[in-house]
C-alpha cells in the first residue's frame, strides 16, 4: 500500500506492488505537470482605455468605459492594477483637489491618485497602483471613478484619450 503527498497530492507507490508501479507513476506525471503549468502560467492582462471624458464634480462617478470584469476560478488571486489618469484643469483653479480612485466589488479602495494645480489650463498626466486580493473566487468588477473635495468654479475632467485601466490577475498557483 502506497501514500500520498499532502501538497499537490502525488502518489508513492508501494515498490513491492510491481502491477501498479508503472500506472501509479504516470498518474503522478501527469499530476505534477499540471502543478508546473500553474506555477508557471503568466497572468490574465486586460486593458481598457476610458470611452468618453468625465468632469469631475463631488460626486463620486464612474469614468466612462474604464471597466473590467474578471472571473477567478480560486480564491486569494491577485489583481496588479495600474491606472494612467488625464488630467486637464481647464478653467478656474482652486485649491480644490480632485481624486482618480479604483472600484473593486462595491468598494472604493484606499489611496487614491490626487490631482491639483492652482493655475489654468494645465493638463497633467498620472499614474497609480495597486495590490488587491479578490478573496473569493468568481465574477470581480474593477473599475475606475472620479470626484473633488468641493464645489466651486473649477472645471477640470479625466479625459478619454490618456485615462486607462490594465490588470493582471495572477490566481494562486499553490491553494
Amino acid at each position: 500500500m502506497g501514500t500520498s503527498t499532502s501538497n499537490i497530492q502525488l502518489y508513492k507507490p508501494d515498490p513491492t506492488d510491481p502491477v501498479n508501479v508503472s500506472t501509479d507513476l504516470n498518474a503522478n506525471s501527469d499530476k505534477i505537470d499540471a502543478f508546473a503549468g500553474r506555477v508557471a502560467a503568466r497572468p490574465n492582462i486586460q486593458t481598457v482605455y476610458a470611452s468618453g471624458d468625465l468632469q469631475v464634480i463631488t460626486t463620486t462617478t464612474d469614468i466612462p468605459g474604464a471597466s473590467i470584469t474578471v472571473v477567478t476560478t480560486e480564491a486569494n488571486a491577485i489583481a496588479e492594477v495600474t491606472a494612467d489618469f488625464d488630467w486637464d484643469l481647464t478653467a478656474n483653479p482652486s485649491s480644490n483637489f480632485n481624486y482618480g480612485l479604483l472600484y473593486v466589488d462595491g468598494t472604493d479602495q484606499n489611496h487614491p491618485a490626487i490631482f491639483n494645480m492652482w493655475s489654468s489650463l494645465c493638463r497633467i498626466p498620472g499614474s497609480k497602483n495597486w495590490l488587491v486580493t479578490l478573496a473569493a473566487a468568481g465574477s470581480h468588477t474593477l473599475k475606475l471613478r472620479a470626484r473633488r473635495d468641493v464645489a466651486d468654479s473649477a472645471v477640470s475632467y479625466f479625459r478619454s484619450s490618456g485615462t486607462q485601466l490594465k490588470v493582471k490577475l495572477w490566481e494562486n498557483p499553490l491553494s
